[in-house]
């Protein structure tokens, strides 16, 4: 006997944020039968589809797909079943035949009454079937009986899938010849109106939009981090970018546990480095196909954002990121030096010094800071770009960074510069402090500010002054050129100017 209430699409609740321009663009997808909605947890595909489905009055077949289903026999049943609840006899010979003539006769079977079917309408996409968390029970015969369903599907029937990875459903194939509309988790990130709006109505109060702004940075617009973010803040709005223990339990939940541990192990180990391509987590993990695993990450929608269009490099989403640090810290401390000094040895033998500086001072191998410091000194000289390198300094211990610096001064024959945490503090009375030409100054700057920059905006700073151009500047943060335009115009507010001159001549007074 079927479960009924797996063909109960769920209400459109007051609460929920309605996406009209995602309904739009749903509702016009004329010559596309296959629908697919894919994105990781949390980022309210179901919500969507069902607020479509309301929103427009159509007939539609809501099935919720779970683990139950994934016998290709028992799936074929729910799907008829489905169907059952608008076309109330469709399907019946199908039912017939699958016990004894198998699942491709009884697809045949169910795609001759369809058809049957469309020849009484009189437009195309007259019902619309949607199978909820597909994902779920995805096997090679369940996929391949799908595929010959959506081969001969009939004009007037369209097929919605939600799923949190891409379904091995000849996607390409059908791309080409425009039979997918296809929305993903860029279309589903809530931007900074959306999260203002949802915020307001959640919370029943007024939110700026500059607030909205920083939330959805914060969460990088996924809906559900929003949400929790909301719950969980005593004023109901998140400042920064921190995990709170509801994001934990749920990614830990609904992602995170259920992976195979191999596939746990490759995510926690990859999370001690801010980026990461496939020949550095070969070296994290011991392993020789990581290529092969971060594709596997990329189509389960695992969190995972490409950084470049070669898809050469990836980092994690900063939340979930943050999550795997969590629980990179239950690994014995063993094992994460041991980690931490693969990292600082890959990115060094790379060229990649700053990063292998990171992992360095993790470590505490000032020795291997020290160098790492000279190499990073001649790189940027030979590209022109003295001066830009002192904010390193802040991150060592003060006796550590004075001796580093007093060695650089000498070896490169540039201004020695004192250790940044003996610069005085400027005066708050002065309109425009004068304050010591290095980066490390922009804490100094922190009194006379409107509000303190926070450790995202000082790092933009800092490459501010390095004269580096905004599309350099977002590569070396991993941020979008939109995010980077936000943090800027943030700094510059606090900062009391309006363009990057008047900043740096906050910083580097003349005379």
């Amino acid at each position: 006997m079927l479960l009924r209430t797996r063909f109960y699409i769920p209400p459109v609740k007051p609460e929920h944020l309605l996406r009209s321009g995602l309904i739009e663009r749903l509702q016009n997808t004329q010559g596309s039968q296959l629908v697919l909605i894919s994105a990781p947890a949390g980022y309210g595909k179901t919500t969507l589809v069902s607020q479509w489905l309301h929103t427009y009055s159509q007939s539609f077949a809501w099935l919720i797909v779970d683990s139950q289903q994934a016998l290709a026999e028992v799936f074929w049943q729910h799907i008829i079943g489905a169907l059952q609840t608008i076309i109330a006899d469709i399907g019946q010979q199908a039912l017939a035949v699958l016990p004894t003539q198998g699942i491709e006769a009884a697809v045949i079977s169910l795609l001759n009454d369809l058809d049957r079917l469309d020849i009484a309408q009189e437009s195309d996409h007259a019902y619309t079937l949607v199978m909820d968390d597909f994902h779920k029970a995805e096997s090679d015969e369940i996929l391949s009986s799908l595929n010959l369903f959506l081969d001969h599907l009939p004009p007037s029937l369209r097929i919605v899938m939600t799923v949190r990875q891409d379904p091995k459903l000849a996607l390409a194939r059908r791309r080409a010849n425009g039979q997918l509309i296809e929305l993903q988790q860029a279309d589903l990130a809530f931007n900074a109106k959306e999260c203002q709006d949802f915020l307001q109505k959640k919370l029943q109060t007024n939110i700026s939009l500059d607030i909205a702004q920083q939330v959805s940075l914060a969460t990088e617009g996924w809906v559900t981090g929003i949400q929790l973010s909301a719950m969980s803040s005593l004023e109901g709005i998140p400042k920064d970018k921190n995990l709170n223990r509801d994001m934990a339990d749920y990614l830990f939940e609904e992602v995170f546990s259920q992976q195979p541990q191999p596939l746990q192990d490759f995510l926690l180990f990859s999370a001690c480095v801010e980026k990461f391509c496939p020949a550095l987590t070969n070296s994290l993990c011991n392993i020789e196909h990581s290529y092969h695993v971060i594709k596997e990450l990329e189509v389960a929608n695992l969190f995972i954002i490409a950084l470049d269009n070669h898809r050469s490099w990836y980092r994690y989403h900063d939340l979930f990121r943050q999550f795997l640090q969590l629980h990179f810290q239950t690994l014995s401390q063993q094992q994460q030096q041991a980690l931490h000094l693969t990292a600082a040895n890959w990115f060094e033998e790379n060229g990649y010094y700053e990063l292998a500086f990171q992992h360095s001072l993790i470590l505490k191998d000032w020795c291997r800071c020290e160098q790492l410091f000279n190499n990073i000194v001649q790189e940027k000289i030979d590209l022109g770009l003295n001066n830009s390198f002192f904010y390193l300094l802040e991150k060592l211990p003060s006796n550590i960074a004075e001796s580093v610096s007093k060695k650089a001064s000498k070896a490169f024959n540039i201004p020695f510069m004192p250790a940044p945490h003996s610069i005085p503090v400027a005066n708050s009375s002065a309109s425009q402090s004068k304050t010591a030409s290095t980066q490390r100054d922009i804490d100094d700057l922190t009194q006379p500010l409107i509000e303190p920059l926070t450790k995202r905006e000082t790092e933009v700073m800092a490459l501010v002054q390095k004269g580096l151009s905004n599309k350099d500047i977002a590569e070396q943060l991993f941020i979008s050129l939109n995010t980077l335009k936000v943090h800027i115009r943030n700094l510059y507010g606090k900062m009391g100017v309006k363009n990057r001159t008047q900043a740096l001549l906050l910083i580097h007074p003349k005379g």
